[in-house]
């Protein structure tokens, strides 16, 4: 198996890299192993990587850099021709690595990389790709995505005092509680994050039942961390697509909606509330003045205050069945 390696030095578990991975690899494989800190230097390798029609790229780092590189892999390797994908989990944020990652990381995930193809199994999934009508922007790539609620959440999330306690995907989840505690327990802070934010979605030709949303989270995974899968489908829907869920402004029963959402549950209450949509679509459009979260990064809705998501292209990710 020819395979790359895209290897961010940034990445938390990397800036300590105990093993001695980063010299490791660029030994074994020389130019094959990338060492890239920004995105100009990412898309130059990786069009060296497709003139040598290399078909295996492992991602050693974060959520926010498999969304880098697998746009910057939409942008230059054949669509017919993608590279298949294998995620070592370094960075604060790898919700994407607990659905389709590789399962090993370090100088052992190389030595799994260099065994028989009997020892790799693969799941296929069709990343998010974000775009911004009417303008030229370049779409971008990603696993999960949310807005309003959840962007306040990870703009918390991201200060120091937070990431300086916890990783990131952990400290998204104590920032979303204690902000659920404070819509108990602080008029202010309840009024504030129940009136929600703008943001009007239209799934396919189906508009949504508000225009103010309290919560909105949209991924192309299958499977989140903690057991955590707050998504539910309609009768006679596909599950290959974007599954999303639209809390809308001051909903009713809000305790008992996350219970059971954070545990994977969606009994028949939740799913004839007319606070609470989800579904699976080929295709969403959010009009929203606010900034979005993709992958942990944080984007904006551009001059007209409008994003489509849509599945991109089907991507193999590699898993160890050692792992």
């Amino acid at each position: 198996m020819r395979f790359a390696v895209i290897h961010n030095p940034r990445s938390r578990l990397n800036l300590r890299d105990r093993d001695g991975f980063e010299a490791q690899a660029s030994r074994r494989l020389g130019s094959a192993f990338v060492r890239t800190t920004d995105l100009d230097t990412l898309r130059s390798a990786l069009e060296e990587l497709a003139r040598r029609s290399v078909d295996t790229i492992a991602i050693n780092g974060g959520d926010g850099t498999v969304s880098h590189v697998l746009t910057a892999i939409a942008e230059v390797y054949p669509a017919d021709h993608l590279p298949r994908i294998a995620i070592l989990p370094s960075g604060n944020t790898n919700l994407i690595a607990a659905d389709v990652g590789f399962g090993l990381r370090g100088t052992t995930a190389l030595d799994a990389l260099d065994a028989t193809p009997r020892r790799i199994v693969h799941a296929v999934r069709a990343p998010i790709r974000v775009r911004w009508p009417g303008t030229d922007r370049a779409p971008v790539m990603g696993m999960f995505q949310g807005s309003a609620a959840y962007a306040r959440a990870i703009a918390i999330a991201h200060s120091p005092g937070v990431l300086k306690y916890a990783p990131h995907d952990l400290a998204v989840g104590v920032t979303l509680a204690s902000a659920i505690g404070g819509l108990v327990l602080n008029p202010r802070t309840r009024r504030t994050w129940l009136d929600g934010e703008a943001l009007h979605l239209r799934d396919g030709d189906r508009d949504a039942q508000a225009d103010k949303s309290f919560l909105f989270l949209a991924t192309a995974l299958q499977k989140l961390t903690y057991g955590v899968w707050p998504f539910w489908r309609g009768p006679g829907t596909t599950a290959d697509g974007v599954h999303y869920l639209n809390v809308h402004a001051n909903p009713r029963r809000l305790p008992g909606a996350l219970a059971n959402l954070l545990r994977g549950r969606a009994p028949a209450w939740l799913r004839t509330s007319d606070d609470y949509e989800s579904g699976c679509s080929q295709a969403l459009r959010i009009a929203s003045p606010g900034d979005f979260v993709l992958d942990g990064e944080m984007f904006d809705t551009g001059p007209h205050g409008e994003i489509t998501l849509e599945s991109g292209p089907r991507f193999s990710f590699l898993r160890s069945v050692t792992a």
